[in-house]
């Protein structure tokens, strides 16, 4: 089933409307990207989207589906930010599994997943060295790592190349839009209208109106 979006609109407390009307469709298997100048809502549209928040009019409809692969374990949602939060003193291996433990797995069947999502965005050499030592490029690579094993429904990524130069950029955007060959809807709210050309999809934001 689709993310939808239905006529939201929202605001934060008494402030102007930040988003007007917004409607958008994200199938499964499937990536849109959000373009638009700063403030003109695209995080607010990921936060509702991914249910962190309810919309004061509209409505949003989204529903995880069961999919069967190596990952016993799966999410309706997951997230990558720009912020590229780690476990600094765990190792990259550590880093990626705690999705799966999290969620109730097995530490030592997390660990052999966690190997082959990190196989996935090339840091199979780093598996075992401390997440304090990787780079901005490396870090993000294993947020992604991180955010896909679970098998999401649903994977939303907020500027995740902002801090991020063009070879590692396009190695992180290859690796989010890995996702959608296992099922997996992405939604990627970005400044960069070349990853936005890579996308199924683009959404242009403007003063909280689809353009």
């Amino acid at each position: 089933m689709p993310l939808i979006l239905d006529n939201i609109w929202h605001r934060y407390d008494d402030t102007d409307w930040i988003l007007r009307g917004i409607s958008l469709k994200v199938s499964p298997g499937q990536s849109t990207a959000l373009v638009g100048p700063s403030g003109s809502g695209k995080t607010t549209v990921l936060n509702l989207a991914a249910g962190l928040m309810n919309p004061v009019k509209g409505n949003v409809t989204r529903q995880a589906v069961e999919r069967k692969g190596y990952v016993r374990s799966t999410a309706d949602t997951a997230f990558v930010f720009q912020a590229m939060n780690a476990l600094e003193r765990r190792s990259v291996l550590d880093n990626v599994a705690v999705a799966l433990v999290g969620l109730g797995q097995r530490y030592d069947d997390a660990r052999f997943s966690a190997t082959r999502s990190l196989n996935g965005v090339g840091l199979s050499h780093r598996l075992r060295e401390s997440a304090r030592t990787l780079s901005g490029g490396e870090r993000q690579r294993m947020c992604v790592a991180r955010a896909l094993i679970v098998q999401p429904t649903f994977l939303f990524a907020d500027e995740p190349t902002g801090q991020l130069d063009a070879t590692n950029t396009a190695m992180v955007i290859e690796a989010l839009l890995a996702g959608t060959n296992s099922g997996t809807a992405v939604l990627i709210a970005t400044h960069d209208l070349s990853i936005a050309e890579r996308c199924d999809t683009v959404v242009a934001l403007d003063s909280g109106k689809v353009q």
